[in-house]
């Protein structure tokens, strides 16, 4: 049997993780797992040195931790860096878990020290090994997950490595033991107080009971389900190379199509996620097929729009949007690209005769919001003020002989799925000022010199 140097050698050169040009920054805490992983690097003839994060969380403890590293930095003739955090102070003043704060802590100055290095190619090893990754595997479940969170802890990720994913936490400390290392032990492994440790204490002890090869089998299921996530990301590649429409800074899915595809929630997901759509969020977007023109989710940068036959992923505060809410009426002024569009309810019926084209008078109780306002397509129709039957838009233009450059720029008002105004030109019959009308919302569309 290969001992651990050989399967380590192996493993880094098999997934290409680094070379001899490389400089290696390793993150040691002084645990067997990181001690190990410097040792293995010594021994392979590997440039590296070492980085230390001091969390002032266990006191004396802590600080012995610091001690040991850089004794072992000395040991081994290599550099080592040291930081020491206020934990505790950063999980209050952020309002997060301590276990959020020193990972969010620790990551941030690794990447300090990549970004600021001057050793060229400088990448950053962590010494997760096969054991984190069947916990995480089990955590990610536990929670719910897709495909990606069956393939683990990943072996590359922007400039961090992970040489140890193969290694069994017992091949380590049997390497450990029989090669004289020495190492730290941290106590809090062995509590309660963390998510992990209740999985890496209770939950896999139990499942090895049944199941004695459980390590090896979770080994080999990473494998299976690496290569089936590839198969995954080429088919949804393919899908979504045919699906997908790119108009100006918007994603433009037809509805129809999509539903027709293989798994289209899967498909969506993989859309809507990467744009901060948590899963929840994806599920609810799915469920906009079914919808109104004009409802939507959102996420903290971005929305879905359903509009007519079309999903329209758009950034919000996009001022080249072509498509815009009206969440409720309210006084408000909506920046165009070139344009406004000035919205003001009124509570009084104004005087509707001589009415200024670029003024729209609605029957606000005939609205129903929120409102879309969108540039003109084709297959729009609307009923034009005085007319009993409806006419498609681009034969109305027509008979209002409007210029083909201008009629690239007209711009109407949805409520649900009807248009309610051709801005600057007509509005729609059904959303006239009548007899009972109590309420109107006035829509004045102001040109560049205009503007407010």
């Amino acid at each position: 049997m290969k001992n651990l140097l050989q399967q380590f050698l192996e493993y880094v050169q098999t997934h290409q993780l680094f070379s001899r040009s490389n400089h290696l920054l390793l993150a040691v805490s002084g645990g067997v797992d990181s001690v190990v992983l410097a040792h293995l690097c010594k021994s392979a003839g590997y440039t590296f040195s070492l980085a230390h994060c001091n969390f002032k969380l266990r006191g004396a403890n802590s600080d012995a931790d610091e001690a040991f590293v850089r004794n072992l930095a000395a040991q081994l003739s290599v550099e080592v860096c040291v930081q020491h955090f206020d934990t505790n102070l950063t999980a209050v003043n952020e309002k997060i878990s301590i276990q959020e704060a020193a990972r969010k802590l620790r990551y941030n100055w690794f990447r300090e020290l990549i970004e600021s290095a001057t050793h060229p190619g400088q990448l950053l090893l962590t010494a997760h090994h096969a054991n984190d990754n069947a916990e995480t595997i089990l955590m990610q479940l536990s929670k719910g997950t897709g495909i990606r969170g069956l393939t683990g802890i990943p072996a590359k990720n922007e400039y961090i490595r992970r040489p140890l994913l193969f290694a069994s936490r017992k091949h380590i400390d049997q390497f450990a033991v029989e090669n004289d290392v020495h190492w730290r032990e941290d106590a809090s492994n062995y509590t309660d107080d963390y998510t992990r440790n209740h999985f890496r204490l209770h939950v896999i002890p139990e499942i090895e009971k049944v199941y004695p090869s459980f390590g090896q089998n979770m080994m080999h299921n990473v494998q299976r389900f690496e290569e089936a996530e590839q198969l995954y990301d080429y088919a949804v590649h393919n899908i979504l190379k045919k699906l997908l429409v790119y108009k100006d800074n918007e994603i433009h899915i037809p509805v129809a199509k999509w539903i027709k595809q293989p798994a289209p929630a899967a498909l969506l997901f993989e859309v809507l996620h990467p744009l901060g759509f948590s899963p929840d969020l994806c599920a609810e977007a799915c469920r906009l097929k079914d919808s109104d023109t004009g409802k939507y989710v959102q996420s903290g940068k971005y929305r879905i729009l359903k509009n007519r036959g079309w999903f329209i992923i758009s950034e919000l505060g996009n001022q080249q949007d072509n498509h815009f809410l009206i969440e409720e009426p309210v006084n408000q002024v909506i920046n165009l690209p070139g344009a406004q569009l000035k919205i003001t309810k009124l509570t009084t019926v104004p005087d509707i005769r001589n009415t200024d084209p670029q003024v729209g008078l609605l029957h606000l109780d005939a609205l129903e919001f929120p409102l879309l306002w969108r540039k003109v397509q084709p297959g729009d129709y609307f009923y034009p003020l005085g007319m009993e039957k409806k006419k498609k838009i681009s034969r109305f233009l027509i008979d209002q002989k409007i210029p083909l450059h201008q009629k690239e720029n007209i711009w109407v008002l949805v409520s649900g799925n009807q248009i309610a105004w051709v801005a600057g030109l007509r509005i729609d019959h059904r959303f006239r000022i009548k007899e009972n009308t109590q309420q109107v919302l006035r829509c004045e569309l102001l040109s560049e010199k205009t503007r407010v």
